[in-house]
């Protein structure tokens, strides 16, 4: 990552708080799970090993510079009434007495929890038994010129090591390295990327809430997830495994659009790219017939209209009180197989994109520049998640009119988390959380 600037220079700048109130009740609960989904797929995809010799294996480590750190909680403070907004302040204080914060601590053992807040090192100024340290003088080493540097042990042998910087405005970038450890992967296994760059968005990228595309490392084996013997392996064992191999072209996409005219829950909608719709359309069919032998419960067609303004043939299920305002709909596109929670999903990730889109949505081109901090060049992105705060704020705005509270999307336009092979047994990975401009 590049340098926020110098130092001496931006200790002299003026900090001016923001008013930032409580967002919208959808739009946490939102952003709480995609986060919680983050940690959670970081801690426990697999790829490689650590060298055991590293003597940051087994310690948790935070070290920042106080006055970056300060940049952020100077926003994070104005979420009145919240945990994060008490924990900033604390922090805040605890900035203005020193240069430096730091906390570590050894990991606990390998039947511990991953990650707990209880057991979470306690971040204070550095003191000088630190900085004559050998652990002080690797940590500069590896922060290098970062305005912050993490390291985390997971489980046994793995380590997720991040250097982050913070700009002006308070803006948020991450690069680092996620070297988990071995383990039976299951369905995680479509969550860690593999080395081939993604396909082009089949969902209108200027349409979603959140949208994550990845192209695992394994490919996309839909029969391995499902157990032996199951009822789901009977229902679905279709003839010739038609939704896997070399029909499927190994990218899969999953977003959250906004809630349908009157209704309340953003909607679900996923994608799975193929090769050739006709053998994709016979599989689907022949499934769904399976579903209506065995459940009382009969489809509806449907036509939904692509963003280039040609009519596609899909279907719904219209009388399925499982969820709120579901009604789950399908289309098999020339390039992939859509499934949404209602039509209004789908119709949404078929539109046009929107002529604004910057060069670098979530559908462009996944190529990336050269790595900051002296991390490698990462030459295409084989995962990405966009969560999109402005977006969010919007439809908080739609739901609650006067009665919606100032939102983080007034702040912050989106996250944006990428993920690479890194040729090295690890998962390469950059994150930003871009301030409105």
């Amino acid at each position: 990552m590049t340098p926020s600037g110098d130092r001496a220079t931006r200790r002299r700048e003026t900090r001016r708080p923001h008013q930032w109130g409580r967002a919208g009740a959808s739009s946490r609960r939102l952003i709480v799970a995609v986060l919680h989904a983050i940690v959670l797929t970081s801690s426990i995809v697999a790829c490689g090993m650590p060298d055991a010799g590293d003597s940051l294996l087994r310690k948790r480590v935070v070290s920042i510079d106080s006055e970056a750190l300060s940049r952020f909680l100077e926003l994070t403070a104005q979420l009145a009434g919240t945990p994060a907004a008490r924990q900033s302040r604390i922090l805040l204080d605890r900035a203005a007495a020193c240069g430096e914060l730091w906390a570590h601590s050894e990991a606990p053992g390998a039947n511990a929890e991953i990650a707990s807040g209880r057991d979470f090192p306690t971040l204070d100024c550095r003191n000088g038994l630190v900085e004559a340290s050998a652990l002080g003088a690797l940590v500069r080493e590896r922060r290098g010129e970062a305005d912050g540097f993490v390291s985390w042990p997971i489980a046994r042998e793995g380590r997720l090591e991040l250097r982050l910087d913070i700009d002006r405005r308070g803006g948020l970038e991450i690069e680092g390295t996620l070297v988990p450890p071995p383990s039976e992967l299951g369905a995680i296994s479509l969550l860690v990327p593999g080395d081939q760059p993604l396909a082009a968005a089949v969902l209108n990228p200027t349409a979603t809430l959140l949208h994550l595309r990845l192209r695992p490392a394994t490919g996309i084996g839909l029969s391995g997830l499902i157990p032996a013997g199951s009822q789901a392996d009977r229902l679905f064992a279709l003839k010739g495994k038609l939704l896997e191999g070399a029909l499927l072209t190994g990218t899969w996409e999953f977003a959250f659009m906004p809630p349908a005219p009157g209704g309340r829950m953003p909607l679900a909608v996923g994608a799975l790219h193929h090769r050739l719709a006709r053998p994709i359309e016979d599989a689907l069919d022949e499934a769904l017939g399976q579903l209506e032998a065995t459940w009382p419960i009969r489809r509806s067609p449907h036509r939904f209209t692509s963003a280039e303004g040609s009519t596609l043939a899909g279907g719904c299920f219209l009388d399925l009180p499982l969820l709120p305002e579901l009604a789950p709909c399908w289309v098999v596109t020339p390039d992939a197989l859509l499934v949404g929670y209602r039509a209004e999903a789908i119709a949404a990730a078929l539109s046009a994109p929107a002529v604004s889109a910057p060069r670098d949505a979530p559908g462009a081109s996944e190529t990336r520049p050269e790595g900051t901090n002296g991390s490698a060049p990462l030459l295409h992105t084989a995962g990405r998640l966009d969560l999109h705060l402005d977006r969010l704020e919007r439809v908080d705005a739609s739901l609650l009119g006067a009665e919606a509270t100032p939102h983080p999307g007034r702040l912050f336009s989106n996250f944006e988390l990428r993920m690479d092979d890194d040729g090295k047994g690890g998962i390469a990975i950059h994150a930003r959380l871009r301030r409105r401009s």
